[in-house]
């Protein structure tokens, strides 16, 4: 699924909304698809930028997607996902949204650990989103997401990937932009 068109006018629209410019133009690559924009943000956040949006950002393996998510942070917190599906990962701990200006969800292998964790991704004002909890029960910490920005990086053999069309969440245009790397970006 590439980043249409559409897509691209819709989030050059919402960067410029708050103020955010471009640095250069966006770089398209062979089929017009989108390799790599670069923004300059004045003052705002990528937070205001994305809202509720989740980013994610599909391509081959070891062509840049992780390194061009963490571009678009000052001070993003990453973490690895692999093959997890019911629990996140416990470096989910060290985030501060006083220090990280946004999340980097990277080698996602199963769409399935996104839509399990719908919840987190939607993050509501007035919502405290618990982490690690054990099987008695009991809750180990928890944290307000609220209008922090998540980037999430997946290989073209990740699997579920038909969520992208058909998944409640992951199929709706609100929800998420999805720019599919054709080419490395740097």
């Amino acid at each position: 699924m590439l980043l249409e068109l559409e897509q691209l006018l819709r989030l050059l629209e919402l960067l410029n909304l708050v103020g955010v410019g471009l640095t250069q133009p966006p770089q398209l690559g062979a089929q017009g698809t989108l390799v790599h924009i670069v923004v300059l943000v004045h003052n705002k956040s990528l937070a205001a930028t994305l809202g509720t949006l989740t980013l994610l950002v599909r391509g081959a393996s070891r062509s840049g997607k992780t390194e061009l998510a963490k571009s678009w942070f000052r001070n993003p917190c990453c973490m690895k996902i692999g093959d997890l599906l019911s629990v996140f990962p416990a470096k989910m701990r060290r985030f501060n949204r006083r220090f990280h200006d946004g999340i980097v969800l990277h080698d996602i292998r199963d769409l399935q650990f996104i839509v399990n964790f719908q919840h987190v991704f939607q993050g509501k004002p007035d919502e405290e989103i618990w982490f690690a909890e054990t099987p008695g029960g009991t809750r180990s910490f928890s944290k307000f997401l609220f209008a922090i920005p998540f980037v999430a990086t997946f290989n073209d053999s990740a699997l579920n990937l038909d969520f992208l069309d058909k998944d409640d969440f992951l199929s709706n245009a609100d929800n998420r932009i999805v720019l599919r790397l054709t080419e490395p970006p740097f």
